[in-house]
């Protein structure tokens, strides 16, 4: 398992160059199709990685921001195999949908098996709360990758990376107290 992890993060360098390349190939992998990455979403992909502590990214409707920010994901898991990544979304049913394009890009990529959760040693493989291998989380209780609902909340949960996607929903956000409790929420 160490010798391929290294060979896939010689495959895909811990840099720009690197997550757009993987960027590609799962695209190619996973959408009909196959749409090359276009400028402005390498820009995203480069902003992802590159950008300040805290980023937020705002481009119109069709850029692919969801789905980038899930490849970007995957693509910290397998530099960062220890992470634990939590995404938030206005309600569980779209946070679950993010997390699911997440564990739909290990599943759909042969070469990422070997880091694919082990049910048989305990390891979490639903939407909800994903592992990747025991091997490479190590002996952490957090999952990999889980998913909340802004307004559930998630006291005790660990993240080394947060995916806020879609937060602000008209029901949240229609009075000045329901700003200012989403604003709370978020900080």
């Amino acid at each position: 398992r160490e010798k391929m992890i290294l060979e896939l993060r010689e495959m895909f360098p811990n840099t720009v160059e690197g997550l757009c390349f993987f960027a590609q190939v799962v695209i190619n992998t996973t959408i009909i199709g196959n749409p090359d990455v276009n400028r402005m979403q390498a820009d995203i992909l480069k902003f992802l990685l590159t950008g300040h502590k805290y980023r937020m990214v705002m481009a119109q409707r069709g850029q692919a921001k969801t789905t980038l920010t899930a490849i970007y994901a995957v693509f910290m898991l397998i530099h960062h195999p220890h992470y634990r990544i939590v995404v938030f979304s206005q309600n569980a049913k779209r946070a679950k949908e993010i997390a699911g394009w997440i564990i739909k890009i290990f599943s759909a990529l042969d070469f990422l098996s070997f880091m694919r959760p082990d049910k048989y040693a305990g390891d979490r493989s639903s939407i909800e709360s994903f592992d990747v291998h025991w091997y490479f989380r190590g002996d952490d209780k957090s999952p990999s990758v889980s998913c909340y609902s802004i307004e559930a909340g998630a006291q005790g949960a660990r993240a080394d990376l947060i995916i806020a996607d879609d937060i602000e929903s008209l029901q949240n956000s229609r009075t000045v107290g329901g700003r200012d409790w989403l604003m709370e929420q978020t900080l």
